[in-house]
C-alpha cells in the first residue's frame, strides 16, 4: 500500500476559500481584480497601520525569501534564472507548521522566522496584508486558496479551522480512487486562477495515494507608471557569467526618482502605475554577485529602500520561469526533522509522516509596457543607503542582475530572483 501524504501548493498568498468540512466556517471564493484608476488617492494613514500590523510575517517572509535565494544562486553553477516567490513559499510552508507537533514544529517555526508570529497572530497578520494588496488599484491581483481533501483521509478539525482562520482556507474534497480527476480538477483551479500563466502544479502521480493537497493561486499584472517606449528598444549586448556575449533586445529610458543603491549595487526603481509595488532591479557592484545582492536583501536596512534620483537605464525584457524541488535545500537550512522519518504531523489528521517534496514554480515576464508574474508552490506530506549623484546616472543591465517585486509601503517582497540569462525561459 502506498504511504499517504498531503501535498500544499499554495499560489503565493492566502486569500480565498471554498467548502467545509466537519462544519468548520470557511469564507467563500474571493478574487480581487482592480482596474487603473489614476485619480484615485491613498489612505497612507490606514495604509501605515496594516503595514504595522502584517510586519511581523512580512519580515519573517522576507529574511526565508532571501537566505533561501541566496542558498540556491550561491549553488548555482550553471547560471540559470533564478526566481521565487518568498511569499508562496513561506505561506505553504507556515500553514503546513499549523498542523506540526514538537520539534517537527519547532524547526520549522525557526526555518520560517516564526519566534514572534505565534498561532493566534497569524491570521490577523494576513488579513492586513491581504487588504495591502487589495488597495492596489492601478494593478490586477488575484489571489485564491482551497484545500483539497482525500475522500478517504480524516482531518483533524482543529487544523481545518486554523486553516480557514489564519490562512482563508477552504475545503474540497476528490475521490481516492481517481487521482487523475483529483489532478485535473486541481490543474483547472490554478489555471483559472493565474489566467493560465500557471496550467499544472501536480499530476496524477502526485496525487495517486494521497491524503490532501492545499492549493494556493496568484496573478499579478501591472503597467509601468512611465511605460518603455518601443521604438527605443534595440538590439544590445549581454554579458554572461561564463564570459560570453549574447544580443538581447534592451529597453532604454529615463526615469526620475529612481536610483537604488546599497553596499553591494546600485538600481533602479520601476513603480506601476497607480499601486505602492515597484520592481526593484538590481545590478551587483564589479567585486560582487548576485548572490550577495540576495543576502543584503536580507538585511534590515533593505527595507528601506528608496528612489533618490534620476537614472538612465537600460534593461533587457526578459521571460523567465523557474521549477524546483526544494525539500533538500530546505532540511538544509537547520530544518532537518520537519523533511525526515521523525517528524510528527499528526495535528493535519490522520495518517500523515514527513513532507516528502516542496515543489516551486514561478513565472515572471517584462517587457515596456510592465509586468505579468505568478507563482505557485507544492508541499507534499507522507501518510544604509548610499546617496546618489546629482547628474543622472547611467545604469545598463547588461550583466547578471537581481529582481525583486516590491510591496513598497510594508516592504513585502513577493517575488525575487536572479536574471541570468534574459534570452532563456
Amino acid at each position: 500500500m502506498k504511504p499517504r501524504f498531503l501535498i500544499f501548493a499554495p499560489l503565493f498568498l492566502s486569500g480565498c476559500a471554498a467548502s467545509s468540512v466537519n462544519s468548520a466556517p470557511v469564507p467563500g471564493p474571493r478574487l480581487v481584480s482592480m482596474p487603473v484608476s489614476s485619480g484615485d488617492r491613498f489612505d497612507y494613514q490606514a495604509t501605515a497601520k496594516l503595514a504595522q500590523n502584517a510586519a511581523p510575517l512580512i519580515g519573517a517572509q522576507n529574511d526565508f525569501g532571501a537566505r533561501l535565494a541566496a542558498r540556491l544562486q550561491a549553488k548555482n553553477d550553471k547560471n540559470e534564472n533564478l526566481l521565487v516567490s518568498p511569499t508562496s513559499l513561506w505561506q505553504a510552508l507556515a500553514l503546513t507548521a499549523g498542523g506540526a507537533r514538537g520539534e517537527t514544529k519547532n524547526q520549522l517555526s525557526s526555518l520560517l522566522g516564526m519566534q514572534n508570529l505565534p498561532d493566534d497572530k497569524i491570521g490577523a497578520a494576513n488579513q492586513a496584508f491581504n487588504t495591502l494588496l487589495a488597495e492596489q488599484k492601478g494593478a490586477s491581483i488575484s489571489v485564491a486558496n482551497s484545500v483539497w481533501f482525500a475522500d478517504s483521509f480524516k482531518p483533524n478539525p482543529s487544523f481545518v479551522k486554523g486553516a480557514a482562520t489564519n490562512f482563508g482556507a477552504g475545503v474540497e474534497l476528490f475521490p481516492s480512487a481517481d487521482p487523475e480527476k483529483g489532478a485535473t480538477d486541481i490543474n483547472n483551479w490554478v489555471s483559472e486562477h493565474t489566467k493560465k500563466e500557471i496550467t499544472q502544479i501536480v499530476q496524477k502521480g502526485d496525487v495517486a495515494g494521497q491524503s490532501a493537497l492545499l492549493v494556493n493561486a496568484v496573478y499579478f499584472k501591472g503597467g509601468w507608471e512611465d511605460v518603455f517606449s518601443k521604438d527605443a528598444t534595440k538590439p544590445a549586448p549581454f554579458h554572461l557569467a561564463d564570459g560570453k556575449t549574447i544580443d538581447v533586445p534592451m529597453m532604454n529610458g529615463n526615469r526620475s526618482r529612481a536610483y537604488l543603491s546599497g553596499a553591494s549595487f546600485e538600481g533602479v526603481r520601476l513603480p506601476y502605475e497607480n499601486t505602492r509595488c515597484a520592481l526593484w532591479v538590481l545590478l551587483p557592484n564589479a567585486d560582487k554577485k548576485p548572490a550577495d545582492v540576495l543576502t543584503e536583501l536580507g538585511e534590515e536596512k533593505s527595507k528601506n529602500l528608496a528612489g533618490r534620483g534620476p537614472v538612465i537605464v537600460s534593461l533587457p525584457r526578459f521571460d523567465i520561469e523557474w521549477r524546483e524541488e526544494l525539500s533538500k535545500e530546505l532540511a538544509g537550512m537547520n530544518a532537518p526533522v520537519p523533511f525526515g522519518g521523525g517528524a510528527d504531523f499528526s495535528g493535519m489528521g490522520e495518517p500523515t509522516a514527513a513532507i516528502s517534496a516542496v515543489l516551486h514554480v514561478c513565472k515572471m515576464r517584462v517587457d515596456e509596457e510592465g509586468t505579468v508574474a505568478a507563482a505557485a508552490t507544492a508541499v507534499a506530506v507522507a501518510g544604509s543607503a548610499m546617496l546618489p549623484p546629482a547628474e543622472p546616472k547611467k545604469i545598463k543591465f547588461d550583466r547578471p542582475f537581481v529582481v525583486a517585486l516590491v510591496e513598497e509601503t510594508s516592504g513585502a517582497r513577493l517575488f525575487e530572483g536572479v536574471v541570468n540569462d534574459p534570452s532563456k525561459k
